[in-house]
């Protein structure tokens, strides 16, 4: 804030053609809108920043008040100090959210209402702030609410305001739209965002549009069906929500086979030591308290996804185990091995048939549809579900070799599920590193070396 961006002017008629912005939506909506002036008020003043303080303040009250309501503005002069009140008669508010108001993303609730600030009355305080002024609110439940702003009035800068109505334009109440989903390649990492709250939600979504699909949700019961139908890398969900809460989310996706496996953040203003430990048991990996640093949350994102990463290898490494392979007990506790290990039981088992493994029937047997199995194959290994089968077809074919050391190599082939040998062949090398017959003779010196000694 330069000294350019003063000007010195009739404040009053700046208020005036603010107001005026908003008659034919107040009309429309069968609002009551007054303004009163109770007298003329010249003094040094930022046009954008008074644009953007009352824009706010009324954009707020218009949001809250019902139809047939009425809208109070007040502008008035005492000694050296500017005051404007907006009264509505709107919902109002509980005493926890009132003193909570002026931060960004706060949400209160209460049985009749679930009230939630954006940015726009954290960026009213900071821009009162600026001036030097302050602003307060008196609320009660079903009644409305009044915000009570006083601005200290200056007159010392020589440059003249000369605001127009054409340079005003009213800030009107967003109507629930659906947020735009960002879209990436099918192989980009998917978030979830859990939110009630449109503008918090659009928020933490704007954090990571350029990187990652995002999808949306604004409910606990809606994100658990979205949860299993898209399968995302990594759940964000409020803890407050109407149906279910983030708490029921979590349990809920933590005992779901298709979903078990997914990393979950909640993010929420109610951050006591209780809930946080109530988080962690119904399985959160992650709390933010709002408001919340943007960083913080994408640097907790970023931990989260790279802590999956790393699972991946263990778990890809852990799960290429030979079909007659004792499972680890420790291992067959985690609900994410258990599944793995189902599927390699379950591709073991067709191969022993002769059967050729289809993807579609594999994920059926698991009940998930493919794009369901697809993704959580890919996230617990990091592989597509043709190739983890392949990585686990030529571990079989591995221990063959290792079992039998005068085997055919055909035989080895058509066993493990490979009607062409050229294609054994080429996909033993990618995942060995070497070819059937390097592998056999580089086994037999070691053997050979072994006895020796």
């Amino acid at each position: 804030m330069g000294n350019s961006d003063w000007y010195n002017g009739n404040i009053t008629a700046h208020l005036t053609m603010i107001i005026e912005t908003y008659r034919d939506y107040a009309h429309s909506r069968n609002i009551n809108l007054q303004f009163l002036a109770k007298e003329t008020v010249v003094m040094d003043f930022i046009p954008h920043y008074v644009n953007k303080l009352m824009n706010n303040l009324l954009s707020n009250a218009f949001k809250f008040t019902p139809e047939y309501g009425k809208i109070d503005v007040s502008v008035w002069r005492e000694k050296d100090h500017l005051f404007i009140d907006i009264a509505d008669t709107g919902e109002g508010m509980d005493k926890d959210t009132a003193a909570h108001v002026f931060e960004a993303f706060y949400q209160g609730k209460n049985e009749m209402q679930h009230i939630g600030t954006g940015v726009g009355l954290a960026l009213v305080k900071q821009i009162v702030d600026a001036v030097a002024g302050s602003i307060t609110v008196e609320s009660k439940m079903g009644k409305g609410s009044t915000f009570h702003v006083c601005i200290p009035i200056h007159n010392t800068v020589k440059r003249k305001a000369t605001a127009t109505p054409e340079t005003i334009k009213p800030l009107l109440p967003k109507l629930k739209a659906p947020l735009a989903e960002s879209k990436h390649k099918e192989s980009a990492c998917q978030l979830l965002i859990i939110e009630d709250n449109a503008d918090i939600a659009a928020y933490i979504g704007g954090q990571f549009t350029d990187q990652y699909a995002v999808s949306y949700a604004s409910n606990g019961r809606e994100g658990l069906q979205k949860a299993q139908e898209l399968v995302p890398d990594l759940i964000i969900t409020d803890l407050m929500m109407p149906e279910i809460d983030g708490l029921e989310v979590c349990r809920q996706v933590r005992t779901n086979e298709i979903i078990s496996h997914i990393p979950i953040i909640i993010v929420t203003a109610k951050i006591t030591e209780e809930e946080r430990i109530k988080g962690i048991e119904a399985g959160a990996d992650a709390y933010l308290s709002k408001p919340f640093n943007s960083q913080e949350l994408q640097t907790r994102v970023e931990a989260l996804l790279t802590g999956r990463k790393l699972l991946q290898e263990k778990f890809a490494t852990t799960m290429e185990l030979n079909e007659n392979e004792e499972q680890d007990s420790e291992l067959t506790t985690d609900a994410d091995m258990r599944f793995l290990i189902k599927v390699t039981t379950a591709v073991y088992l067709q191969l022993n048939k002769n059967k050729e493994i289809d993807v579609a029937f594999l994920a059926s047997s698991m009940c998930m549809s493919p794009r369901q199995f697809h993704r959580k194959i890919h996230a617990l290994t990091g592989y597509a579900p043709a190739a983890y089968i392949q990585r686990l077809k030529i571990k079989k074919a591995r221990n063959m070799l290792d079992k039998d050391m005068i085997i055919s190599f055909t035989e080895v082939a058509y066993q493990c599920g490979f009607e062409a040998y050229p294609n054994f062949v080429r996909a033993f090398k990618n995942v060995c590193g070497v070819t059937p017959s390097d592998y056999r003779r580089d086994q037999a010196t070691l053997v050979s070396d072994t006895a020796s000694n």
